[in-house]
Formats: C-alpha cells, structure tokens, sequence
C-alpha cells in the first residue's frame, strides 16, 4: 500500500503505486515538548504544615461573617494534558485557625489543601477531553465545618473534531486515491498529533504535527474494501505504529473505500439540519439495480440499516438523527442483501456522511 503522509506537518513516505505521483520531500518537525506543570506550584494536594484535626460531630453550614474565598483559573480553556493553575485565596491568613484553604474538583475530591496563608495553588491538568468544575472553601481540616465557599470555576480541556474524505470511494484495483484529514482546530500548538490508519489491517499510514489537514494515497492490488479513520493523539512513529494508539484524544468517522472490477459507483448525500425536522439522505447509484444481484444500501456506521432498494438508481430514507451537538454518520454501498455491516458483497462505496438535527424543546 502507497502511504503519503503530507500536509500541515510531517513526514514518513512510503512506497508509491505505479502511475501515483511522487512524494513530496518529507519535512523534519522539532519534538513537541511534553506538557509540564508550571514551575514552583505544586501539582495535586499542597502539604500541609500544621497537624490536621478532625471534628467528626460538626456538620456543613452556611458561609460564617467574617471569611469569604474567591477561586481563579490561569486558564480555563487548554489541550488535554497541558496544566491550569488554580489560586484560591482567602480574605484572612488561616495560619493562626484551624482552618484550612481547601481546593475540590467536581468528583469531590481535595486537589489542593494549605493550612497557612491566604492565598492555596495547584496545577491540575486532564489526560483527555472533559470540562471539570473547581470550587474552594475555608473549612476545618476534614471539610465539615464550612466558613466560606467560593463560586465554581469551570476548566474546558478541549479537543479538535476530525472528519475524513477520500477523493474517490470506489476505484478499479491498482489505482489510488487520496485519503485527507480535516481538523477543526490547528493542532501544532497541541501536544498531539494527527495519524491516518487503514482500520481493517490497523496499518499506520502517516501523521502530522501541524495544521488543519493532513493527507496520504492509498491503494489496494485486488478487489477488496477497507475502511480508514484519522486520530488524534501522541506521537506514533511508523516502527511502532499500533491501533488504537496511545494518549487517544478522538476518532473520525471511518470511512469506506473499495476497489473493484465493476465499474459501479455509489455517492450520499444529506438534506441540511433543521430545528425539529429530520433530515432526508439519499444514495445515488450509476445504474438500476434491478436487473442486477445487487441493493442499494443505507447504513449508519454504527451498523444500523436504514433501508435496502431493490430497484432504481436511487435510495432515500428520512429520519431524525443525533440532536446537535453529536452526529449520526451514515454510509451507502452497492452489495449484496445483507442486514450487517459491512454488508456482503461490495460492488461500490459511498462517501460517509454526518447527519444531525437542532431540538427546540
């Protein structure tokens, strides 16, 4: 198989099918550096240097004169596995008490804890994509007795959404065609990076560290299909390529590219999101199938059939997909009557498709 790792970074060339375009120059990209915690602020729970006490027989209560906590976020929007500082700080030094400044994340677990001072940091930081919520209180040692409680601070670790596109989706045997990534955000500030993968054999066939896109040529010597997904996530150099790779941040939606001797072809397409409306998608084949052995199909790629035809060169089915924000990715092929994916039989792969609608309850 041709692999052609290209656009917006990296990188590893391989061989080329006959008749493809040679390979650009592959470009050399400085290491990212690894994600660290900022520098003199302690990560996870602050020690503490006075002894903790405990007073089982108090219960919570509402905030007491005098005392009063505010929480900040040094950031509240970053690439999983970057580190916010967060800063509770308190309108009196707790040294002299016995209370403490007390950092909560929203399991309810201590990320910080200062028993001196007004003012309590801790880096925390996120392996994958999530939001966390982060409130402070001054408190006795084991939490019960609560003097004050700051508003909750919301930390977004945000991802890129991926989609992937072929520049055909059915080919004869031997030829190739271009597979592209398209990301929602540049991910060379990131610390990940983008690979394409042939999904049926978990084959690496590139990646790149930068930019928006990123692209390969793929090939097939005998009829077959295969599917392909572009992920987001830590560096995975050729050699030791495994999938699914390590620090997974996301997945695209597969898509399905078959080459084939039939000459027959399949493309989607999707009527536009509305509020409250469903969305029609529509499955245009070259030929009617009737006098053939074979279907159009419709499938959501989570292996749901939409619905078979028979006959005619055109197959429609209208639902209501997944509400926004979320997808429902649907695919066609000419195949042989089957009620799994993927069907038996490909003659011919479409485009996938992402389909969705807006709710106003």
């Amino acid at each position: 198989m041709a692999v052609l790792a290209l656009v917006g970074g990296l990188f590893v060339a391989g061989a080329v099918p006959a008749g493809a375009d040679a390979p650009p120059a592959a470009k050399t990209v400085v290491a990212k550096p690894r994600p660290v915690p900022p520098a003199g602020v302690a990560v996870g729970t602050v020690n503490v240097p006075k002894p903790r006490t405990t007073h089982p027989t108090h219960s919570a209560m509402a905030p007491m004169a005098g005392w009063s906590v505010s929480l900040t976020a040094s950031t509240s929007a970053l690439w999983p596995t970057r580190y916010t500082t967060l800063t509770a700080t308190a309108s009196a030094d707790v040294g002299p008490t016995t209370y403490y400044i007390i950092i909560y994340n929203d399991a309810g677990s201590v990320v910080g804890f200062c028993g001196n001072g007004t003012v309590c940091s801790v880096a925390v930081t996120s392996p994958t994509p999530a939001t966390h919520y982060f409130h402070a209180t001054v408190a006795d040692s084991a939490g019960t007795t609560v003097v004050a409680y700051s508003p909750s601070v919301e930390v977004d670790w945000y991802t890129a959404d991926l989609s992937l596109a072929a520049g055909l989706h059915t080919l004869p045997v031997g030829n190739s065609t271009v597979v592209t990534e398209t990301s929602s955000r540049d991910i060379g500030l990131s610390p990940f990076w983008v690979q394409i993968w042939d999904t049926t054999t978990g084959t690496w066939l590139g990646q790149c560290g930068t930019g928006t896109t990123c692209s390969v040529t793929v090939s097939q010597s005998v009829a077959t299909t295969h599917t392909y997904a572009a992920t987001l996530a830590g560096n995975t150099p050729q050699s030791g390529a495994v999938y699914p790779p390590a620090q997974l941040q996301t997945t695209s939606p597969v898509n399905y590219i078959t080459w084939t001797g039939s000459g027959l072809q399949v493309a989607l397409t999707a009527t536009a999101p509305g509020y409250n409306t469903p969305v029609t998608v529509t499955a245009t084949a070259n030929i009617d199938v009737g006098p053939t052995p074979y279907w159009i199909e419709i499938f959501t790629l989570d292996g749901t059939r939409l619905i078979t035809c028979a006959a005619g060169s055109t197959c429609s089915y209208t639902f209501y997909p997944a509400r926004y924000p979320g997808e429902t990715d649907v695919v066609a092929f000419l195949s042989a009557n089957s009620t799994t994916l993927p069907p038996a039989a490909i003659q011919a792969s479409s485009n996938t498709v992402a389909t969705w609608y807006y709710y106003l309850g």
